[in-house]
């Protein structure tokens, strides 16, 4: 399990603006599925999400890491199109200011 997941979490539940209520995490490493991540299960991996996305009442998929390969966020945003449910990234950024 990644750091940015972890990460993800974190500022989810910390920030009740979000409204988001997280039900687990998908991971490309299948060993790590069944662990508990701070309380939430690794539900599967992108292999299993359209299966996951039948079976659990999932409303939106948020992807939190950064450097994804091409095929596979294709393949991502192809299922979660054929689902209807909404893909997006989370990103923590640090942003220069101008100054005068």
């Amino acid at each position: 399990m990644g750091k940015g997941g972890v990460y993800a979490l974190k500022e989810f539940l910390n920030n009740p603006k979000l409204d988001l209520r997280p039900v687990g995490f998908i991971d490309d490493d299948s060993r790590n599925k069944g662990k508990v991540v701070n309380g939430y299960p690794v539900l599967g991996t992108l292999e299993s999400l359209e299966n996951i996305l039948k079976k659990d009442s999932i409303s939106e998929v948020i992807l939190a890491i950064g450097e994804f390969p091409k095929e596979k966020l294709e393949r991502l945003s192809q299922i979660c199109s054929s689902y209807r449910i909404p893909l997006r990234r989370f990103q923590a950024r640090l942003e220069d200011i101008p100054t005068a």
